[in-house]
C-alpha cells in the first residue's frame, strides 16, 4: 500500500462536530455518552506514524516529519463520526450489511511487514472503523438524500455526511480541550499537550508538552 491509499481514508472522514465540553480523564471524546478512550486514539496515531514511516521506505523517500498531535485529530475525528453514524444506522433502523464493510487488507501487506504487530493491529483496528464509517454513511445518505442519491454513490456519501452534520448539531458531544474544537469540519486550538510519543518504548519518560512539527520535543515528532 502506497501512503496516498491511507491519506485517502483519513481526508473522507474530516470531524463534522458541534459544541464540546470536558471529559472524563482517560477519554479522548464521549458521544452521547458514549466514550472513545485516549489510549485507543494514542495506539491508532501511533500506527498511522509507523505506516508513514513504512510508506516513505518503500518509496525510497526521507519521512515529513510530523507533530504526533495531527495523527490524533485525524483518528478521533473518524472515531467520533464513526459512533454518530452507528448510532443514526440505529436510530433510522437501516440495515448495513457486514460485506460493506468488509476492507481487502491485502493492499496493506508491505506496510504491516515493516510495522509491529501492536502497530499492525491498531491501523488495522482503524481500517475497520473507517470501512463501517464509509458504509454506513452511504447507506444513511442513500435513504435519506432522495432519488439521486439513491443512485449515485458519490450523491450518497455527499448526503449521508450532510445527515451527520445535522445530527452531530444536536449530539451531546464532550471532547478533551487538549484536542482544541471543532471547526469547519477540523479539530482546531487546544491547550498544547496532545502531541504524544511515537512509540510505545517513550511513553513512560516523554514530556507532555506540546508544539508544532519544528519544536515539539523529538519524541512527539512523527519522522
Amino acid at each position: 500500500m502506497r501512503r496516498s491509499r491511507l491519506a485517502a481514508a483519513v481526508a473522507v472522514a474530516g470531524l463534522v462536530l458541534g459544541g464540546c465540553g470536558g471529559v472524563n480523564p482517560g477519554a479522548a471524546a464521549t458521544v452521547d455518552g458514549v466514550t472513545i478512550p485516549l489510549s485507543e486514539v494514542d495506539a491508532m496515531a501511533r500506527a498511522f506514524c509507523a505506516a508513514d514511516i513504512a510508506s516513505a521506505k518503500l518509496q525510497d523517500q526521507p519521512p515529513t516529519p510530523r507533530d504526533t498531535a495531527e495523527y490524533r485529530n485525524r483518528v478521533l475525528g473518524t472515531l467520533m463520526n464513526a459512533e454518530l453514524a452507528s448510532q443514526a444506522v440505529d436510530d433510522l433502523d437501516i440495515d448495513v450489511p457486514a460485506s460493506a464493510a468488509e476492507s481487502d487488507l491485502t493492499q496493506f501487506e508491505e506496510l504491516f511487514a515493516m510495522m509491529s504487530d501492536d502497530e499492525t493491529s491498531a491501523l488495522t483496528d482503524y481500517i475497520g472503523v473507517f470501512s463501517r464509517l464509509d458504509a454506513s454513511t452511504r447507506a444513511i445518505g442513500s435513504e435519506q438524500g432522495g432519488q439521486e442519491a439513491a443512485a449515485d454513490p458519490e450523491a450518497a456519501i455527499a448526503a449521508g455526511q450532510e445527515y451527520l452534520a445535522e445530527r452531530a448539531a444536536d449530539a451531546d458531544i464532550e471532547l478533551d480541550p487538549r484536542f482544541g474544537t471543532p471547526d469547519d469540519g477540523q479539530i482546531v486550538g487546544g491547550s498544547g499537550s496532545l502531541s504524544v510519543p511515537a512509540d510505545d518504548e517513550d511513553a513512560a519518560s516523554a514530556s507532555t508538552a506540546g508544539g508544532t512539527d519544528a519544536d515539539a520535543p523529538a519524541s512527539q515528532v512523527c519522522s
